[in-house]
């Protein structure tokens, strides 16, 4: 058996640190502590992504709108959807029905053609949403729950990806995702 003094264990480290083979204890800590390349992607608990959410992901990294993950969402499950989208997306604001049973999600940044004068005179720009690819034909998202929802994304009126336009959605286009299984 060989033993190794000191000196020549100080001399294989420096040896080893300037090949790169060899990491100093403080970067061998921050690189334990960096984070996956992406860990924000979302997945179903099976594993598998349905082709709504693999559509969302792309657009997420392209990032042409606003995006909410499932994990975000359930961090704010004692909120409704509308609540949650409003406070973290720019220019939205929640719109209650006649019983406060139906909420509604309109934009501050303007008027189309699909605005309602509603008490007060106030013009309101009704967003359109869309749940798993599907038209909300009346705009309530009440009964969608937070802790149901893969995803959501939000795209003001000029960025509203094709599939979604249509031609009174200048207000914008809210996407809801919900968790398959």
């Amino acid at each position: 058996m060989r033993r190794f003094g000191f000196a020549a264990a100080a001399g294989l480290a420096a040896a080893l640190l300037a090949a790169g083979g060899l990491a100093t204890p403080a970067a061998a800590q921050s690189a334990q502590k960096a984070p996956p390349k992406d860990t924000t992607a979302v997945k179903a608990d099976t594993g598998f992504q349905s082709a709504g959410m693999q559509e969302f992901e792309r657009r997420r990294k392209r990032g042409s709108g606003y995006y909410l993950t499932g994990r975000e969402l359930m961090a704010q499950d004692n909120q409704s959807l509308a609540d949650i989208i409003a406070t973290r997306f720019p220019g939205l604001r929640v719109v209650y029905g006649q019983h406060l049973s139906s909420q509604y999600l309109v934009s501050t940044r303007g008027e189309g053609p699909n605005a309602l004068i509603a008490n007060g005179g106030t013009s309101l720009c009704y967003v359109q949403a869309f749940v798993d690819g599907s038209f909300v034909e009346d705009g309530d998202i009440s009964w969608v729950r937070p802790t149901d929802v893969a995803g959501v994304e939000y795209y003001d009126g000029t960025r509203t990806p094709p599939a979604y336009r249509r031609p009174d959605g200048q207000c914008g286009v809210v996407l809801i995702w919900m968790r398959s299984g």
